[in-house]
This record gives structure tokens, C-alpha cells and sequence, in this order.
């Protein structure tokens, strides 16, 4: 066997010690202490423990249960609130919890049998207890789409997300027993020790049948009802997220050649003046929160002072995360059609639009375009050598210098997209420049579970103060160029936000539990003097429903594209002015 190897080695370099000294006539070598550099060796058999070493059944049945009592807190919770104790439910909850405890031993078992038992007992209590401290802190789920938020999120975003709390979680309720894991003794290395893995999944397995059995009737009808409580359940609801984004990810042909969605795109000939038009794709901006949708507070102070602005109050999101409204609402797919292949399979409005001679510029202050700008100019501006007003992070206001000079030197047909950091969070308080902070107190620390309501919302609206004055700027940039295009302003957030309501917080869930704050954004709407768009005719629609689906039509008809791409839908969202 591999380890007794290694101790043979151990032995050899020991004995080898006093063969040499014997050899010298050096009597006392019998008694002096050996002295040998063994961290090698150590380091070797702790790697190859963790590796290849087997772990009894009782600590894998042992790391289950602390995961199911200690990392499925919000799942408990959701439960019990649906399912009281005090209205003599006590049986099915324990058939419930012994449910899940077998699920998770079978979970685990099945990687055990991937990796190393023991190995994959230490991947699940580190795994779990980070998971678990999102789910309860922010209502997080960790489906396919967040898992993908997960691994395209940059450093400094993830950073954003470090706190007290988090270690705390990671420490007491991962790191602690996953190191009480290894260093467990080794048992001995015989086939039955690495079999145990597979009788552990037969028996969680059993577990779950035998929990399901006596109950039938009242988990069908909880499963029936309550589809949503199993988005909670750590790591199972997890495991299938991840899942979900390897098949996707492994779908994606590097060689895939992406489809057309026209056969041809082109500006008549007849249309000699210049459109220039500033999409804005804001971040985490709720519609409710806009003043000029009657929000309370004054959150648009700039914006509310210029009458040639319209606000769409009935505006829904594609996706309740970045990673599925941006790639969405540049799609041709409706909603209802859209999935993670699209945005690989076929060509987007962008794409439309350079083909018929505009030239497209995409500025980033924010994760990326996820693949929307992966065939237009694109630039980088959460880099500072690139950003030039940057202070405790680089600010979407940045995005709008240098534009003047490109605008003056190469006039053409021109779509400047500006995705801006708008209302990230969970740190609010770092979205604006300190002269923003007009609503205070505000919450000063990505732990929102240590902030109240109030202070959250504080922090917020200031950054959607800040976000008003963003608009504003770029609108001023526009205004200075009405005398050589045709120019015209569109703002509209990827997504809604959660400040703490229902014990919700951030964005991310699944259409099925999503509330209101999550998919009701603003959409904004600037037409210069010299604009194509017929402001008081377009006003008149500013009430009724529409979504991040009408967005490639109206980027098509801003700059008069004629092309057969245009989606079939029922109403217009914006008028053009006959020419």
C-alpha cells in the first residue's frame, strides 16, 4: 500500500542514521536522539490523507446531520412559518428533517465516491457554511443563475461581500469541523473502509424513502404548495445549481458559429442627419424608488427638473440578476424564450446595428457586458489607468470622459452603452461620493442584518441620488451635441432590489418566489431638440406595461434601421416623429 511506502521510507532514513554511525565507530549514536528533517514526509501523508483517505460511515453520517442542523437555518425557518409547531405538525417535520438528512448523506456519498470520503466531507462543511450564511443573511438562492453570478463576479465585487460575519460562519460552522475531519485518524486502508461511501448512499437513500412513506399524503401536498422552500435547502438546492451551470458552460462550442437573426440590416440612404444615442443600463435601480414614479423621497432631483424626460412606470425585467437581464434585454428571444445558449446561438441588437453602419461603443463600470459586446468596441472602466475619477472605487461619471473628442472627430451613426455600477450592493454606501449622503443615517457595512430598515433604505436611495446625477451629466453631454445629431438618451436598470422586506434582501431569486422589488425597474426616456422621438406622442404610453423585451425595437427604430429583425409586439413603446 502507498502509505506503508512511506513509512518504509521514514524507517530507512532512520535505521540508514545509525547504520552510518555504527560504521564510524560512534558508540553513543545508540543513545543520542534521532534528530531528522521528517516535514516532507509529514506533508506527503497529510496530502495523500486528504486525497485517497477513507472515513468511516459514522463521520460522513456525522458531517450530514451538522450540515442539516447547522448550514439549513432559512430552510427551517420558511418551514416552520408554513408549518407551526404549535398546530401539531411535529411528525412531519421530523419526517421532513429526516428527509433532507438523508438526501444530504446520499449527497455526500456520491462525491466520496468522486473524490475521498474524507475529502469530500471537508469540500461540504466549508461549502455548506459559506452558502448557508448568504441564504440566511440576504434570502440568497443558489441556482444556476447565481452560481454563474458566482464565477463571473470580479475580485473586487467578491471582496464586497467579505464581513465579520461571513468568517464567523465560515469559522464556527465550517473551518472547525472540517479540520476536526483531518486530523481524524487514519483507519485502515482495506477495500471495505472505501466502500463505506456506497453503503452511506444506500442508506440515505432509505432514509428519504422511509421518511416520504408513513407521510405521503402530506409531503405531496407540501411539495404541491410550497414549491418554493426547496430553493433553501443546503448544499442540495446548490449542488443542482452548479449542475445547471457546468451543462450550460459545457454546452458552448468554442467553435460555434453564431446565427444571424436578419438577413439584411441597413440606414436608408435618405437619412442624412447623424443619430447619436446614450443607453444607460443601470444596476439594481427599483422603479419604486424613483420619485418621478412618485416615490416619496426625492430621488431624482436633476432628472425631476426637465420636462423633456418621461419615466415608464409599469417596466418589468427580463431576470432578476445581471447575469440574465443584460444578455435578455439585447436578445431578439422574448422572455419567455430566452436561456443561457441564447446569447451564444444567435446574434443581438448590437450586433443589428453595426451591421448596418453604427458604431457601437460599450463602457463598462461593472462586472462585463456577459457576452452581449463580445463583437462591438468595448472598454473596461472599472480600471483605473482607464477611469479617471476613481476615489474608494472608480465612478460611473468617469465613463463619460474622452466621449466629446470621439464624438467631434468621427461623426457617424453612434450608440454609446454605459453600464454603470449604479445601486450595487450589499455596500451601498460606497455607490456614491460622500456629498450624496443626503438621507441619513445610512448602513455603513455590507452586513445589512446589523442595519435597520430605515438605514438600508438611507443608503440606497443615496445611490440612486447619485444615479440621478449620472443621467443628468450624460444627458448635458448630449445637449452639447444637438447641433451635429440627432440625439436621444434611454435609461433602464438589469434588475430590482430587496432592501430587507419580507426578510428579503440583494436580487437573484427565481421567477417563482421573485417579489415586485426584485423585477419592477425604471425606465427613462430623453429626447434632445433634434431628437427623432416624438415626445408627446410617446408620453402617452408612459403608464402602460412593458418589458426589457421592447428594447431591441427600440434601438432599431432610434436609428432607423431598416432590417427584419424587429420583434412582433403589441404596442410601441416610444413614437418617431415623420420625416
Amino acid at each position: 500500500m502507498i502509505f506503508d511506502a512511506i513509512f518504509d521510507d521514514m524507517f530507512d532514513e532512520i535505521f540508514g542514521h545509525l547504520d552510518e554511525s555504527r560504521a564510524c565507530g560512534d558508540s553513543r549514536a545508540l543513545l543520542m536522539p534521532v534528530q531528522l528533517d521528517l516535514k516532507p514526509n509529514r506533508r506527503k501523508y497529510a496530502m495523500l490523507k486528504l486525497l485517497i483517505g477513507p472515513l468511516s460511515l459514522k463521520w460522513l453520517a456525522f458531517c450530514a446531520l451538522w450540515v442539516v442542523v447547522f448550514c439549513n437555518r432559512a430552510f427551517f425557518g420558511h418551514l416552520l412559518a408554513s408549518y407551526p409547531l404549535a398546530e401539531g405538525h411535529v411528525y412531519f417535520l421530523g419526517a421532513v428533517a429526516v428527509l433532507l438528512f438523508g438526501l444530504v448523506l446520499a449527497e455526500l456519498c456520491i462525491l466520496a465516491l468522486v473524490i475521498s470520503a474524507r475529502l469530500a466531507a471537508i469540500v461540504l462543511l466549508l461549502a455548506s457554511s459559506l452558502l448557508s450564511f448568504f441564504t440566511d443573511q440576504y434570502g440568497t438562492v443558489f441556482d444556476s443563475v447565481m452560481v454563474q453570478n458566482l464565477f463571473e463576479t470580479q475580485a473586487a465585487e467578491a471582496m464586497n461581500l467579505m464581513s465579520l460575519g461571513l468568517f464567523l460562519q465560515a469559522l464556527i460552522f465550517g473551518l472547525l469541523p472540517a479540520l476536526g475531519i483531518a486530523l481524524l485518524p487514519l483507519s485502515k486502508t482495506s477495500l471495505r473502509a472505501h466502500l463505506q461511501p456506497a453503503l452511506g448512499i444506500g442508506i440515505g437513500v432509505g432514509l428519504a424513502l422511509a421518511a416520504i412513506a408513513p407521510a405521503t399524503a402530506t409531503i405531496s401536498s407540501f411539495f404541491r404548495e410550497h414549491k418554493a422552500l426547496h430553493y433553501f435547502t443546503t448544499p442540495i438546492y446548490s449542488v443542482y445549481g452548479v449542475a445547471g451551470y457546468l451543462k450550460g458552460v459545457l454546452s458552448v462550442d468554442g467553435d460555434r458559429v453564431i446565427m444571424p437573426t436578419s438577413s439584411y440590416a441597413y440606414i436608408p440612404t435618405n437619412d442624412q442627419a447623424y443619430d447619436l444615442v446614450v443607453l444607460i443600463v443601470g444596476e439594481t435601480a427599483r422603479a419604486d424608488h424613483f420619485s418621478l414614479n412618485g416615490y416619496a423621497r426625492n430621488t431624482n432631483p436633476k432628472l425631476g427638473r426637465r420636462p423633456d424626460v418621461i419615466s415608464f412606470s409599469q417596466m418589468t425585467s427580463c431576470g432578476t440578476s445581471t447575469a440574465v437581464s443584460v444578455p435578455c434585454m439585447f436578445s431578439y428571444d422574448k422572455k419567455s424564450e430566452f436561456d443561457q445558449d441564447s446569447i451564444f446561438e444567435s446574434m443581438n441588437v448590437l450586433d443589428t446595428l453595426a451591421k448596418a453602419g453604427v458604431d457601437v461603443l460599450w463602457r463598462d463600470n461593472n462586472s462585463s457586458s456577459k457576452h452581449v459586446a463580445d463583437r462591438v468596441r468595448y472598454e473596461n472602466y472599472r480600471d483605473r489607468a482607464l477611469n479617471t475619477i476613481c476615489d474608494v472605487e472608480c465612478r460611473d461619471e468617469g465613463m463619460l470622459v474622452g466621449l466629446q473628442s470621439w464624438l467631434t472627430e468621427a461623426p457617424n451613426d453612434k450608440l454609446i452603452v454605459l453600464h454603470h455600477m449604479g445601486s450595487h450592493g450589499p455596500d451601498y454606501f460606497h455607490r456614491y461620493p460622500a456629498g450624496f449622503e443626503q438621507f441619513q443615517p445610512a448602513c455603513q457595512t455590507s452586513e445589512l442584518g446589523d442595519c435597520s430598515l430605515d438605514e438600508i433604505t438611507n443608503a440606497y436611495d443615496n445611490s440612486l441620488l447619485y444615479t440621478d446625477h449620472f443621467i443628468d451629466k450624460a444627458i448635458q453631454l448630449l445637449e452639447q451635441n444637438q447641433g451635429q445629431y440627432e440625439v436621444s438618451l434611454i435609461y433602464v436598470s438589469d434588475h430590482g432590489e430587496s432592501l430587507g422586506e419580507q426578510g428579503l434582501y440583494l436580487h437573484g431569486l427565481p421567477d417563482l418566489i421573485a417579489p415586485e422589488a426584485q423585477t419592477h425597474v425604471p425606465l427613462l426616456v430623453w429626447g434632445g431638440i433634434s431628437s427623432d422621438i416624438d415626445l408627446g406622442a410617446t408620453r402617452k404610453f408612459k403608464d402602460l406595461p412593458f418589458s426589457h423585451d421592447d428594447l431591441p425595437n427600440v434601438l432599431l427604430a432610434l436609428f432607423e434601421v431598416e432590417t427584419d429583425a424587429f420583434l412582433d409586439l403589441p404596442e410601441p413603446m416610444i413614437m418617431i416623429k415623420p420625416h
